[in-house]
């Protein structure tokens, strides 16, 4: 049996600009996840490289990770970002002591990020396939509220007085429910929320494997740049699991601009589950990849971008083997300061975030879904 949610789906009413496309200088690929800074607005481009934009903006800025920042005076419809190795002669591979910077980064987390009450416009995206078939995507516009832009240690989920949410629009709402124990029966939206949001919780949890003492690990600068060396890391965890990943550091201001971690599970061993039903079932973990991106206002950095994604979990019942895979990105498109009030009304974490009432806005909005997803939303 199948079932179909569509919410306020009117493609015509979603665009205030015309289209841009970024491109790889060097083979023409489209680049997702390239962020555009406005003067007001911040955008990233979706998976087909694109992204909406007021065809009257000026001075404005792209950049990806891995390429050279472009600013551009006038709108331009593509946009061609070129590599940082292109002019480089020499990559030089140089060890580097990692640990020593995340603990850094972590110490003085409150002093080199902006720590202040803040309230965000965000575009909120949920993705979830099932062999390799996207079955559920959810886009809301949502206002969110940080006492301090950072995750509290001490807690395992936030409570409002730390983090708060008021819906405003759920663009699309729209999921495909199968009779499969794997679909609809256990949770469909990622939880918890709260916990991945901010990047100083990432970098505890690394350290919490660094400081084992049968892990093992390494690092080396591929860029060093304008003050911002690029470096990579591998961490082979007391686990067996294996975490490798990559961040831009400003070794001036000592700020991670841009960090993602890949997590490698698919040696931990099989887990048994139950669904909501009562159907046991196995898991088996694959990867699980996180992501930040943070932009400079006023000598500050703010976060710009936070995504969570897990793939490859295969889940087992008797004969069926299903393949999973889930992804939740934040964009923050706008930022001002705040007081330390909160929202009112705010979403109640302790239920599906989806399951909370809007808040309508009327604000214009730019989200522009790639090709694969608005396939889905036509579908019948």
């Amino acid at each position: 049996m199948k079932f179909i949610f569509l919410l306020l789906f009117c493609p015509c009413a979603f665009f205030f600009g015309q289209t841009v496309k970024v491109l790889d200088a060097e083979n023409g690929k489209p680049i997702s996840s390239a962020r555009i800074i406005m003067k007001d607005q911040i955008v990233y481009t979706n998976d087909d490289g694109l992204a909406s934009l007021n065809p009257e903006e000026k001075d404005y800025e792209i950049s990806a990770f891995g390429y050279k920042k472009e600013k551009f005076k006038n709108f331009s419809s593509i946009i061609r970002l070129k590599r940082h190795y292109n002019e480089i002669k020499e990559v030089k591979i140089i060890p580097v002591d990692f640990k020593s910077i995340f603990k850094d980064v972590l110490k003085n987390y409150e002093k080199r990020y902006y720590s202040k009450p803040s309230l965000y416009d965000v575009v909120i995206k949920q993705k979830n396939f099932d062999n390799n078939k996207l079955h559920l995507m959810v886009v809301s516009e949502a206002k969110l509220w940080s006492k301090n832009n950072a995750h509290d240690l001490s807690e395992r989920m936030y409570i409002n007085s730390e983090l708060q949410m008021q819906l405003n629009k759920i663009k699309y709402l729209k999921k495909n429910v199968s009779d499969s124990i794997f679909l609809g029966n256990t949770n469909d939206f990622m939880h918890p929320f709260t916990n991945d949001i901010f990047l100083n919780s990432e970098l505890s949890r690394v350290l919490t494997h660094l400081d084992k003492k049968k892990a093992k690990f390494s690092a080396k600068i591929l860029n060093d740049e304008d003050g911002e060396r690029t470096i990579s890391f591998k961490i082979k965890s007391f686990a067996g699991n294996i975490i490798e990943g990559k961040f831009r550091y400003d070794t001036a201001k000592k700020v991670i601009t841009y960090y993602q971690s890949v997590y490698l599970m698919e040696n931990l061993p099989l887990k048994q589950k139950i669904s909501k039903d009562r159907v046991i079932f196995m898991q088996k973990y694959g990867l699980a990849v996180i992501t930040y991106d943070f932009y400079s206002r006023n000598g500050v950095y703010i976060p710009s971008f936070a995504r969570y994604e897990i793939d490859d979990y295969k889940m087992y019942h008797q004969s069926r083997e299903h393949t999973k895979r889930a992804i939740r990105e934040i964009v923050f498109s706008r930022f001002e300061e705040s007081d330390k009030k909160g929202l009112n009304p705010k979403v109640d974490f302790r239920k599906n975030i989806w399951e909370n009432v809007e808040v309508k806005s009327d604000t214009e909005s730019n989200v522009l879904l790639s090709e694969e997803e608005q396939d889905f939303i036509n579908k019948n």
